[in-house]
């Protein structure tokens, strides 16, 4: 993860993220260099919870997930994987 991601995206939910795309690897399905994380607050039955938007282009998917966190964060985490290392980036960052 970069500093900023470090400093600003709780660990928990860091490692959540990572554990979406290497589930979905594991499950042998296609990945997109670049996975996109879309990150924000849901509240429902009297819960607040983060919601997680995880998609990607090629193939194209899109999936929601919702985690209760102890802190949410608000904003887009891209994932991208280059084979040889993977690096967690705030798009503002790039």
């Amino acid at each position: 993860a970069t500093q900023s991601v470090a400093g600003r995206v709780p660990l928990q939910l860091q490692i959540i993220l990572w554990t979406l795309i290497e589930q979905k690897r594991l499950k042998g399905e296609e990945l997109d260099v670049l996975q996109v994380f879309e990150l924000s607050l849901y509240r429902g039955n009297g819960q607040s919870l983060q919601q997680v938007i995880h998609r990607q282009e090629t193939p194209p998917f899109v999936e929601v997930h919702y985690f209760e966190l102890a802190e949410i964060y608000v904003g887009k985490v891209w994932a991208i994987d280059r084979g040889e290392y993977a690096t967690m980036r705030l798009p503002s960052n790039y």
